[in-house]
C-alpha cells in the first residue's frame, strides 16, 4: 500500500513539475516572428509584454504613409549619459512643446522607416509627443 501511495505521490509531483515548466517556457517564449534575409525577426510589438519579446524590426507606417519597419533601438534613441543631458534634452522637448496649442503632436525627432530587408531606407517615421503647453507655464 505504502509503495502505491509513494508511486502516485511521485507521479502526481512530476506531472506539476513538467506541466509548471511547459507553462513556463510557453510563456517566456519570443513571439514566433518571420525572420528576413540576414535572420532579423519583424512585425508587429504591439503583443509584446516587455522589450525582449519585441521583433528586431517593428512594423510602423512613416510619414508619407509606407508600410516598413523601424529598429526597435532607433524608437528608443540614444539614451542620456548623465542626469544633466537628460534634463537639458527634456527642456528642448518642453520649449518645444510650449510654442503650440494644446494637443498639437510635435515631432520630438525623425528615424529611418526600412524596407524588410532591414537595410534599405523606404520613408521616415516621427516621433510624437502630443503638447499640452499648460503643463509647462510657470505657476
Amino acid at each position: 500500500m505504502k509503495s502505491n501511495k509513494r508511486i502516485f505521490l511521485l507521479t502526481l509531483v512530476l506531472g506539476l513539475l513538467l506541466s509548471f515548466s511547459a507553462i513556463t517556457a510557453f510563456a517566456t517564449q519570443n513571439n514566433n516572428f518571420p525572420k528576413n534575409q540576414a535572420g532579423q525577426t519583424y512585425g508587429s510589438a504591439a503583443m509584446a509584454k516587455s522589450p525582449q519579446e519585441e521583433p528586431d524590426l517593428i512594423a510602423a507606417i512613416g510619414v508619407n504613409g509606407e508600410e516598413g519597419y523601424v529598429y526597435r533601438e532607433d524608437l528608443d534613441g540614444e539614451m542620456p549619459s548623465t542626469p544633466e543631458e537628460a534634463l537639458a534634452i527634456q527642456k528642448q522637448t518642453e520649449k518645444k512643446m510650449a510654442l503650440v496649442a494644446a494637443g498639437t503632436p510635435v515631432v520630438v525627432r525623425t528615424i529611418p522607416l526600412y524596407d524588410v530587408d532591414g537595410v534599405t531606407v523606404i520613408d521616415e517615421f516621427d516621433i510624437i509627443n502630443v503638447s499640452n503647453p499648460d503643463r509647462y507655464k510657470d505657476k
